[in-house]
């Protein structure tokens, strides 16, 4: 993880080095080994940059490659590198190849298909001097950001919104995007909460002329593709194969590494991998534990990965820890509002990975990789007319997940009904059931065009009627990205660069490609990577049917330490947030919390998150320090 700064005229107007410094600046914590500039006529790059890799001790960012006329400025690490050393017919010792010059010499080679050659995580800007053009791509999943502003005079990017937001000043609030968080639609990729900054979406390349630009995907995934082997054992081995190269790709780095262990499949996997991969090397693993909240403790199933592998182990007691602690801090790392209630959990794992280690890998949404979507399936069994399966598996499912078959088969068939309900609904004169979702204010949604939005996306998601296109529908979904975006935020803020083997192009491409067999079988999801994991979890972690619940540590932390907030939120100064949000909706809700009828209310961290949010716009100031 580095940052990434740059300004370039688009009139020929000479950058001044003291806006790069600038950027440089306000972004230092993302980079604090070295901070550089280049800047040449019309043409500005800066470069924050974090040490990882091995070889990053050899990188010289920005770089201009003056034989070229080529400039470039990345944060990137590329996983792939022995095949494009080779393609590339690079001839100098390959520890001593940075990534950023493999980058640039398949942009030389390949140009604008250069994106696809490359597997890893990439976020990077390449000036053309031949071409007089910018050349700008981002990773397929969106594991690194890119924030970028354009108009007829500049194009202003940046690793993160502070940094563009430092050269132009504090910007107008978009009120679309305020919108769409409070509807929990995430699938405008590009737009942020400030008019005129905007995201480069994943798997997407951006070129900038003069006079024009072009904003193109270069990958995506395809729903069609089928994998098909001969048995069970082929489908493990090829899974566990490339399922190891995601996490060994990932230990890439000159200092000792280490991961989240939440106790759950996913976390818990990556750990005993990487483990069997650096064997005696020193590995670091950090769990949050609750002794007064147990149903959230994962302690059990965290102590049997410590009793199996030699790790160095960090336990952060969490149960005293509030989900708005330093929260002005936090804001002015995130910069808008975020759908994270839990965010508090592992920012407390970053404050103590940072006293030990660079790196960090996540299990994060590993779900969504393999498909934790058991209805999914059951849809597709009752629609190809399978029904010896879809009883067979409804049957061991509710044994299994103690659901009962009424319920399973209910959830199955719901996608088949769901529009034609709508339809329906339309037809007798009532709101359709989007028009429900989330705590907004009803005259601002009409306003703003949420519902139409939110119908199209409704359409599209029950619209699937086969398991592996609501596989798709999920890995294609824009929460991954904004997800993705909070948690490089949350580790840039203490100089840690977060991996997720399970967001590794190979492995999503591999899982999506199954057949619904390798996904769900004999009543157990996941299955194959349960299989893979043979011999290597311990069986108490490996058949785990299901996570533990954060809700309860977060309604208790939220209640214990803030309630005297959110009251002050909810009925003192409403004024800030009742143009946005009903009021009655999410009072009525925070009451059956406090009346512990519901476990929690996710709409209420909404609430607080848009509050403080609008409360402390000058923490995109550059003079505010957190």
């Amino acid at each position: 993880m580095s940052g990434i700064n740059g300004i370039i005229s688009r009139i020929g107007q000479e950058i001044q080095p003291h806006s790069l410094k600038k950027m440089n600046d306000i972004t230092a914590h993302r980079g604090p080994d070295k901070r550089q500039y280049w800047a040449e006529g019309k043409i500005g790059l800066g470069q924050c940059m974090l040490m990882t890799t091995p070889e990053s001790k050899y990188e010289d960012l920005p770089f201009h490659w003056k034989k070229h006329d080529l400039a470039i400025t990345a944060d990137a690490r590329i996983d792939n590198r022995e095949e494009l050393i080779e393609a590339l017919k690079i001839t100098k010792k390959a520890q001593s190849i940075p990534d950023s010059e493999i980058i640039l010499r398949s942009y030389q080679k390949w140009g604008e298909k250069c994106p696809g050659k490359l597997i890893g995580d990439f976020a990077f800007t390449i000036w053309d001097g031949e071409k007089d053009e910018v050349f700008c791509a981002r990773d397929h999943m969106g594991v690194k950001p890119f924030y970028y502003h354009l108009n007829h005079e500049d194009f202003i990017f940046s690793s993160e919104i502070k940094a563009i937001s430092c050269i132009l000043g504090i910007n107008e609030i978009n009120e679309d995007q305020i919108a769409n968080f409070l509807t929990a639609y995430f699938e405008d990729r590009q737009s942020t909460f400030y008019k005129e900054i905007y995201r480069l979406p994943a798997a997407h390349y951006l070129i900038i002329k003069e006079e024009d630009h072009e904003l193109k995907r270069y990958w995506k995934l395809d729903p069609e593709k089928e994998i098909k082997l001969e048995s069970d054992e082929e489908y493990k081995n090829k899974f566990l194969e490339i399922f190891t190269e995601a996490v060994k790709c990932r230990l890439r780095s000159y200092l000792p590494v280490g991961s989240m262990l939440s106790g759950g499949m996913d976390s818990s996997s990556i750990v005993c991998t990487a483990k069997r991969l650096i064997k005696d090397e020193p590995f670091y693993t950090f769990s949050n534990i609750f002794d007064q909240v147990p149903e959230s403790d994962e302690r059990e199933y965290i102590n049997s990965i410590l009793s199996k592998n030699d790790l160095k182990h960090y336990f952060i007691l969490a149960d005293e820890i509030s989900p708005l602690k330093d929260f002005n801090n936090v804001m002015w790392y995130e910069e808008e509002p975020f759908f994270g209630p839990n965010l508090f959990l592992t920012w407390s794992v970053y404050a103590e990975a940072q006293k030990h280690v660079r790196v960090i890998l996540s299990g994060f949404d590993g779900d969504t990789t393999l498909h934790k979507h058991g209805a999914g399936f059951l849809m597709e069994y009752f629609l190809k007319f399978r029904y010896h399966r879809l009883i067979k598996e409804v049957t061991e499912v509710s044994k299994i997940f103690k659901i009962s078959p009424s319920k399973l088969l209910m959830n199955a068939l719901l996608p088949l009904i769901h529009n034609q309900i709508n339809s329906l609904k339309a037809i007798l004169g009532k709101e359709e059931t989007w028009k429900h979702r989330g705590i907004i204010n009803k005259d601002f949604a009409e306003k703003r065009g949420i519902y139409a939005r939110l119908k199209e996306m409704d359409r599209e998601e029950y619209g699937y009627h086969n398991s592996k296109y609501l596989h798709y529908f999920f890995l294609k979904t824009g929460l991954l990205q904004s997800a993705l975006e909070l948690h490089d935020k949350a580790s840039a803020a203490f100089s840690i660069e977060t991996r997720y083997p399970f967001f590794d192009k190979r492995l999503i491409e591999f899982c999506l490609a199954l057949p619904p067999e390798q996904k769900l079988q004999n009543g157990w999801d996941r299955i194959i990577l349960r299989r893979a994991m043979t011999n290597i979890l311990p069986e108490k972690v490996q058949w785990r049917k299901e996570k533990s619940d954060l809700s309860p540590i977060f309604s208790r932390n939220l209640l214990l330490f803030e309630k005297t907030l959110i009251e002050k939120i909810l009925y003192e100064e409403f004024q800030t947030i009742d143009k946005y949000v009903d009021l009655d909706k999410i009072r009525t809700n925070y009451d059956l919390i406090n009346k512990n009828k519901i476990i929690t209310c996710p709409q209420l961290w909404q609430v607080i998150s848009i509050y403080c949010w609008l409360n402390n716009q000058q923490t995109l100031d550059p003079a505010f320090n957190g």
